[in-house]
This record gives structure tokens, C-alpha cells and sequence, in this order.
């Protein structure tokens, strides 16, 4: 019997126009610049140009390389991890640490983190992202997006904040803790 593989990819329209976008602004004040060059100007401004120019072109790269080569494959009994420079790597699930669900940050549509010994990301906007969550959880991976009574932990950044779930976990007598504490749970068994 064949094993199922999820392949999921950065191969969305979100990164491949984000790329796009930022080559156009960067070919853009690239054109500004040689302009100002030719005018009088203090040398600081084209400086900062400069600099300017050079980190656009570096976020176009990121995203452009993200929609050519960000690539996770998960199996039965393997997780291969692409980088955004083509670098392949393997992993057993054997090799996991936790899995977790993640919202914010550079992705606001939500993400579930791997941990090997690095933090794999499969993002909501990947192609099969819904298949690949569904192996993850037949592997064992079990995490949730919502404070239930069964949950046995939350964990979060700020255990004294005041958000709602927050304070759904203390009316459900779940206990709160702070991601160095879950870890030291963790280590422990």
C-alpha cells in the first residue's frame, strides 16, 4: 500500500504578487535614485536611498523565492522540510517536539509549528494546508485554536493578560501558563 504524501507549497498568489509588487517599487526608486544622483542633493539622502533600494529588493527576493521554493512534504513516517533557498531536509516524526497552532506574526490567516530541531511552519495560505493538519494530527500532533474544558494547558505570552481566552481558561479552571514554563513541562517527561 502506497503511503499518502501532502505536499504543501508557497506556490500562492499572496507571495507571488507581493514579490512582484516589491521588484516594481524597488526597479522604481532604482530609477528615482540614479535620478537624484544627477542633482544636487546632500550625500546622505542618497545614502538612505540607497539602503532603501536594498531592502526592497531583499523583501521582493524573500517572497519571490518563498512562491519558487517553500515546500513541506508530510508522509506516514516523514516530514521534508524545503527552505526558501532550496535547502532539503528530513525528519522522522519521531523527531518532533511539539505541534502547535500560531496566529499573528508574519501570517495572520494562522499557522501550525513543527518543532524538530527547528520550527517547521505549515501557513494557512499553503496549498493543502488542510490535508497536511490532518496528518499532523493522525501523527500524534494534537493542538487546538480554542480553550475547551478538556484542554490542559493554554499556553501564552502573557499569562496575566486579560483576553478572552485568557480568561475563558480561568472560568474553565484551565491552567495558564507561559511558553518557558510549558517547555520545563515538557523537558521533564
Amino acid at each position: 500500500m502506497e503511503k499518502e504524501k501532502v505536499e504543501c507549497t508557497g506556490k500562492g498568489v499572496f507571495s507571488l504578487v507581493m514579490g512582484i509588487i516589491y521588484l516594481i517599487i524597488d526597479i522604481y526608486l532604482f530609477i528615482l535614485t540614479i535620478k537624484m544622483e544627477q542633482v544636487v542633493i546632500p550625500v546622505y539622502l542618497i545614502v538612505i536611498m540607497n539602503l532603501v533600494v536594498i531592502m526592497i529588493f531583499a523583501l521582493a527576493l524573500y517572497f519571490l523565492l518563498y512562491w519558487k521554493n517553500k515546500k513541506i512534504v508530510l508522509s506516514d513516517d516523514e516530514i521534508i522540510y524545503y527552505s526558501i533557498i532550496g535547502k532539503k531536509r528530513k525528519y522522522s516524526w519521531n523527531n518532533v517536539k511539539k505541534v502547535y497552532y500560531a496566529i499573528g506574526g508574519r501570517c495572520s490567516q494562522g499557522r501550525i509549528i513543527i518543532v524538530v530541531d527547528k520550527k517547521i511552519s505549515l501557513e494557512k495560505h499553503m496549498k493543502n494546508f488542510f490535508r497536511a493538519e490532518k496528518m499532523v494530527k493522525e501523527a500524534g500532533g494534537i493542538v487546538k485554536s480554542s480553550v475547551t474544558k478538556d484542554l490542559n494547558y493554554l499556553v501564552t505570552n502573557d499569562t496575566s493578560s486579560g483576553s478572552s481566552k485568557n480568561e475563558k481558561a480561568r472560568k474553565l479552571s484551565v491552567p495558564v501558563i507561559s511558553e518557558e514554563e510549558f517547555l520545563k513541562l515538557f523537558n521533564e517527561s
